[in-house]
């Protein structure tokens, strides 16, 4: 869906992009989720940890950012490497 509208905006100077979260331990997955699954889950990912939604910043700052002006129809997964593996 990025792509087919970064190409639809392209011709306005607009850049489309998303980042699309992986496991983190949020207040609202912390009561959810028993002791177990969150260990399941952070053994699922490369890294073998949750992480704090805030290392999503630096992902959101790129794209904020003029060094992202040439990025566009992309997708960056911030997970921990959860897809990876």
């Amino acid at each position: 869906m990025a792509s087919a509208t970064a190409l639809d905006l392209d011709p306005f100077s607009i850049t489309v992009n998303r980042i699309a979260p992986g496991p983190f331990l949020t207040d609202l997955a912390a009561t959810l989720l028993s002791p177990d699954q969150k260990e399941e889950l952070a053994r699922n990912t490369a890294l073998g940890q949750w992480d704090d939604s805030k290392k999503l910043v630096g992902p959101a700052l790129l794209l904020f950012s003029d060094a992202a002006s040439y990025i566009t129809g992309r997708t960056i997964v911030v997970d921990g490497g959860y897809i990876a593996w």
